[in-house]
């Protein structure tokens, strides 16, 4: 079993464990549960007046049970240590703070964890549930007078204590960088730490340093994407440009953004770029606007071939 951080878009993170061959999307699913519950919707009247005539036909006791049924099934999936943020848009107890003292009953192990406090935020409130558990302070109230919104409930909590992570150390590999990419290296600032390389068929990945033997973990990314090794030869990858400041690759060819060749250089044009080289200069060349890498290109005879992706291509 190892560590496997999990990064939202807002920066936020959140551990989980994992064993060797799990599929990282059930482990994020199963490690985390967020419950947007179905509720009576009190917290909605003054934005919706149909929830009015709702809350008539089916109100907290009727949502309130469902509620203990499904915070339950959520309880059972979660794995241990995992996180379950509980949240309802309406203000009776029985929906909220009494559904969280029902989770505590069934599941001694689950706490309360406190939240990032923001202006207008209210504390549960513990005095409405039978046992008063002062830790139900810990929840969040949020009332349309207090901050902008309308009426919710929010509890996170965890299931018991963080499993302690077994140390992984890195993947020793042998650290021989293959001859065509080493020899493309030498026009590259960088210092390329062979022992990162990760090669799959054609393709050459630069790996992130320290990174542990993982085999048999499924991956959206693996890795920067050097480029492909073709039959004698490195051709690199548009990732690999994109990387790249202009002032670490050797051979740049630098065009002012109101250059006309900048527009077929996106639309995949072939360019002339004599007067930008020298004479007899040929090979891989970095292609900027202004100092910023657009792509690579090939150079010969004062001509450069477009290495631009394709799929990135103006129409």
């Amino acid at each position: 079993m190892f560590k496997v951080t999990f990064t939202f878009e807002n920066g936020s993170e959140v551990e989980a464990f994992a064993n060797a061959g799990d599929n990282l999307l059930e482990v994020a699913r199963s490690a985390n549960v967020a419950i947007d519950a179905p509720c009576s919707g009190e917290g909605m009247f003054r934005k919706d007046k149909k929830m009015v005539k709702a809350w008539e036909e089916h109100g907290p006791e009727f949502f309130s049970n469902l509620q203990r049924n499904i915070i339950l099934q959520a309880a059972r999936m979660l794995k241990p240590g995992g996180l379950m943020l509980y949240s309802t848009c309406t203000f009776d107890p029985s929906e909220n703070e009494r559904i969280i003292e029902h989770l505590k009953k069934e599941y001694p192990e689950f706490h309360v964890l406190p939240m990032e406090n923001y202006e207008g935020f209210c504390p549960g409130i513990p005095e409405v549930t039978e046992e008063k558990d002062e830790e139900l302070k810990k929840t969040v109230r949020i009332f349309p007078h207090k901050m902008k919104g309308e009426g919710h409930y929010v509890a996170l909590l965890q299931k018991g204590e963080p499993l302690p992570a077994k140390e992984l150390k890195p993947k020793k590999k042998s650290g021989k960088i293959p001859a065509d990419l080493e020899e493309f290296m030498k026009q590259v600032t960088w210092k390329l730490d062979g022992s990162r390389l990760d090669i799959h068929g054609e393709r050459i990945y630069y790996m992130p340093e320290g990174l542990p033997d993982v085999r048999g973990i499924r991956f959206l990314r693996t890795g920067l994407l050097l480029g492909e090794l073709k039959k004698n030869r490195f051709e690199p990858s548009q990732a690999f440009a994109m990387c790249l400041k202009k002032d670490e690759y050797a051979q740049i060819i630098d065009l002012p953004c109101e250059d006309e060749r900048v527009r077929r250089y996106l639309k995949g044009e072939t360019l002339d770029v004599d007067d930008l080289t020298e004479r007899k200069a040929k090979g891989w060349y970095l292609v900027c606007v202004d100092g910023f890498p657009l792509g690579w290109g090939k150079v010969s005879n004062g001509t450069l071939k477009n290495k631009y992706l394709p799929g990135w291509r103006l129409c």
